[in-house]
């Protein structure tokens, strides 16, 4: 039994844009006859991939808006295998064909994107667009603010047409195409040359129109210098007012900082003239308290021996004794020192507390305790 690997042909359909139902075949021919279709791949002219689509003997082009079926037009790839191998050991073969669209002129993606040319003073310009065109426009017009250009022995204007490969979105991919540059040199250029200017194709399916504005190159490189200034006005301004907000941080931060050491500063300040004022108080009751005990010598001191027999005889009654005259002898062998004991003695068993009024009291028999005393000294001496 014979076996071949297919040979692949594809059909290459002419449409219109008006065609609602647009199909490619794909005719596989090899033994067995039995086929495993793989995806359909649409390609530009120039082997770019446009898009996929599931495999079939016959594909369908999808539904589209009428000024966008020009699109489908390219080279459709069918790909099948019958699981034998060519003679290159590959099982899927591959074969295509080229579909053709026929519609409007349509001024492709690289000439939209350049609304605006210019031009210099007394200088000539060319200024053109790049159009699509299958079949080819059959005329094309120059009109200036509205009023055709009359190129006919015109040593102003003229214009021509080329075939060119331009650019152009198809189904979302900007790829190569077969077009035509259209264009329109205009000499000596004045100022009122820069102004607008249409260009108009048409072809058996329509007519399209595009619209260029001509400016001056001298305006333009004016105005891009005006807006560099502009720019670099506005970066350096930014430059500065971000040196500005750094270094009011770093003021304001140093600040925060000088304020916290001196909070800590008062703090320590604060504790130390706490414990200063507490030592204070401390050296200050003591002075207090000695002036207290030498005011309070000084006060027994100056009770006399007169009193102190009163004292005496009120101690051995505090004590529970019988109370008896002392003798002489005993109070005259009693000396100042003895005497501090005595009175804190009898002080302390009274439960008595030197108040204001005693104290006024005490200070009133000071000259005359210390008289007696002189006198009993003087009497035993």
């Amino acid at each position: 039994m014979i076996t071949d690997a297919p040979d692949i042909t594809v059909s290459s359909p002419t449409y219109t844009q008006n065609d609602d139902i647009r199909i490619v075949t794909c005719y596989p021919s090899g033994k067995p006859d039995s086929y495993t279709y793989h995806k359909w791949q649409h390609r530009s002219k120039y082997g770019e991939l446009i898009r996929e689509f599931n495999g079939n003997k016959t594909l369908r082009l999808p539904d589209a808006p009428v000024l966008l079926i020009y699109q489908d037009t390219g080279e459709y790839v069918c790909i099948a295998s019958n699981g034998i191998k060519d003679k290159y050991n590959k099982f899927e073969q591959t074969g295509s064909g080229l579909v053709t669209v026929n519609a409007q002129p349509v001024y492709t993606s690289d000439t939209i994107n350049k609304v605006k040319q210019f031009g210099e003073i007394s200088k000539a310009v060319d200024i053109y667009v790049n159009v699509y065109s299958v079949p080819q426009f059959n005329s094309f017009i120059w009109s200036r603010d509205g009023t055709q250009i009359t190129t006919q022995n015109s040593a102003k204007y003229e214009t021509s047409s080329s075939p060119t490969i331009v650019k152009d979105k198809i189904h979302g991919k900007e790829v190569q195409l077969d077009g035509y540059n259209v264009t329109l040199t205009i000499r000596d250029l004045i100022a009122e040359d820069f102004t607008d200017y249409t260009v108009t194709l048409k072809n058996g399916f329509g007519t399209v129109i595009h619209t260029i504005v001509l400016e001056s190159a001298e305006s333009s490189k004016n105005t891009s210098v005006l807006i560099g200034g502009v720019v670099g006005a506005v970066v350096t301004l930014g430059i500065v007012c971000a040196a500005v907000i750094v270094i009011l941080f770093l003021k304001r931060r140093g600040e925060q900082n000088k304020t916290d050491t001196n909070d800590t500063s008062y703090e320590n300040s604060g504790l130390q003239e706490r414990q200063n004022n507490d030592e204070y108080e401390e050296v200050g009751n003591q002075c207090v308290s000695d002036m207290q005990q030498k005011q309070s010598n000084t006060t027994y001191e100056s009770l006399g021996v007169k009193d102190m027999l009163n004292v005496y005889d009120g101690l051995e009654n505090c004590k529970g004794l019988t109370a008896s005259k002392p003798s002489n002898t005993t109070y005259e062998s009693l000396g100042v020192k003895d005497m501090l004991n005595v009175y804190a003695g009898l002080e302390n068993c009274k439960g008595l507390t030197t108040s204001k009024s005693q104290q006024i009291e005490k200070n009133e028999l000071k000259a005359s305790s210390s008289n007696n005393y002189l006198e009993l000294n003087a009497t035993h001496g």
